[in-house]
């Protein structure tokens, strides 16, 4: 094993392959070698073997080129997905990066130049016009999908530097423009992908509520549908850390932060990923993990901050949240009941704080349009929880509510403390389980949720 290990640490693209392989073997296990310490590794050994320039063009060497292009960007790929989730530093800079983005063919369309005869290697080997016209049982996207989530990446990036620099620099009269800018340049993504979004040109991206609708938007170019669900899902992923880090780090002065943006891009991450596992069998990964439990504490983290908007719609979204947790608690085991178990008994909590006004004046009567969530216990025992009917908007006079809700500031907004305080004093009648939500809390901190507190988090 040591053998092995030193010899990895020799730079070459047969070894960059093989600490790949590892990584995402790591990425669906529970234990085993740190992803981010792997993905530092390759990025550094594709430094050096310069992966990351732009090569002279070479007609006899046209195959390799391509493919390490895709392996340099898969690594890129793999890296900015952990480095977002961490909120650790990018390993390499963009800006460092010029070899251009892997060309969108596919392996069937791919003809070695080296089979060519000598006249027509330069103009048909690498034509866009000269592809294989024969017959194919259907189109291959997955270099396209591919290219699709880097430019993403690339976005994510970008957005992540220049929300940094706005948190560090004085308030100017174009801080609301850098900000809308962001959101136009995800919005241009999409676009690009799925033609017009049907977001009303007057309306303020931030602010932007549209979901996805049932039947999945049909691609410009035809892909699957699975693939076109995660390119959706990975756009509210984006829309959603972006939001996060403007609540924790930039903070809005001049206009309201949009609780309700928030919670549907939140929303959206766990729908899809119930809607991608409908499709067919879904082996999460950490990142899946990781990302569908940020979004359901998103979504209680809106509903506390404010109850208006906890609806059927949002209770919708806590239950795939809840349904997608199980899953993944089903594939991995002890792993992941810890996040699944603190899912279900603050989801719990919440659905009784934002449903006590209505509760208290007729808690003897089985009230209809309530909801079904059942907090788990501490033992992780396994069961169906999940959220049923049809359930009206809240409403509270409460002056911590209401104060909340019309502005929110770093040290001022304590979700613990307001369950707390819920649970000490609500009605004898009203039936709720012992919960520590200190303990809880201090679970969230340790997996880098401590902005759920109202504490400064690492946004991106």
């Amino acid at each position: 094993m040591a053998k092995t290990q030193d010899q990895l640490n020799v730079p070459s693209v047969q070894n960059i392959q093989v600490i790949l392989l590892v990584a995402v073997y790591a990425l669906r296990s529970p234990s085993g070698s740190s992803i981010w310490h792997l993905c530092g590794l390759m990025i550094r050994q594709c430094v050096e073997l310069g992966l990351h320039r732009q090569l002279r063009k070479d007609i006899s060497t046209a195959s390799s080129d391509e493919f390490k292009r895709r392996l340099f960007y898969s690594i890129y790929h793999l890296e900015r997905r952990i480095v977002l989730v961490l909120g650790r530093p990018l390993t390499i800079a963009d800006d460092e990066i010029d070899t251009p983005l892997p060309r969108e063919i596919e392996d069937d369309h791919f003809q070695d130049p080296s089979e060519l005869p000598e006249s027509g290697r330069e103009t048909t080997a690498w034509n866009e016009n000269s592809r294989p016209r024969g017959p194919r049982t259907g189109p291959r996207t997955d270099i396209i999908f591919h290219v699709h989530n880097i430019r993403l990446d690339q976005i994510n990036a970008k957005s992540r530097l220049a929300l940094s620099r706005l948190a560090k620099a004085e308030r100017g009269t174009k801080f609301e423009q850098k900000i809308a800018k962001r959101f136009q340049e995800l919005e241009d993504w999409k676009t690009a992908i799925f033609g017009h979004s049907g977001v009303d040109e007057t309306t303020d991206l931030m602010f932007s509520t549209v979901r996805t609708p049932v039947q999945t938007p049909v691609s410009r170019l035809a892909m699957p549908e699975a693939q076109r669900l995660t390119l959706l899902l990975n756009y509210h992923r984006a829309r959603r850390l972006l939001l996060q880090t403007i609540l924790t780090e930039v903070q809005l002065f001049n206009q309201p932060f949009p609780f309700a943006s928030f919670a549907k891009s939140s929303g959206e991450v766990c729908q899809l990923n119930r809607r991608l596992h409908r499709i067919r069998s879904v082996p999460f990964t950490l990142l899946d993990l990781h990302s569908v439990f940020v979004a359901g504490f998103t979504l209680v983290f809106c509903a506390w901050s404010d109850p208006s908007l906890y609806d059927a719609e949002m209770a919708a979204d806590l239950g795939a949240c809840s349904t997608v947790l199980y899953l993944i608690a089903e594939q991995w085991g002890e792993g992941a009941k810890k996040y699944r178990d603190a899912f279900e008994l603050v989801a719990g909590k919440t659905a009784e704080y934002v449903l006590r006004p209505k509760r208290s004046h007729t808690s003897s009567q089985q009230q209809t349009g309530s909801v079904g969530i059942h907090a788990t216990s501490h033992s992780g025992s396994s069961g169906d929880a999940g959220l049923s009917g049809v359930m009206p908007p809240p409403t509270s006079s409460d002056a911590m509510e209401q104060s909340s809700s019309d502005s929110w500031t770093k040290d001022g907004f304590d979700v613990w403390q307001m369950m707390t305080e819920f649970v000490q004093t609500q009605d004898s009648d009203f039936e709720c389980d012992p919960v520590n939500f200190r303990e809880i809390e201090t679970f969230l901190t340790e997996e880098g949720l401590g902005w759920f507190n109202g504490g400064t988090g690492t946004g991106f």
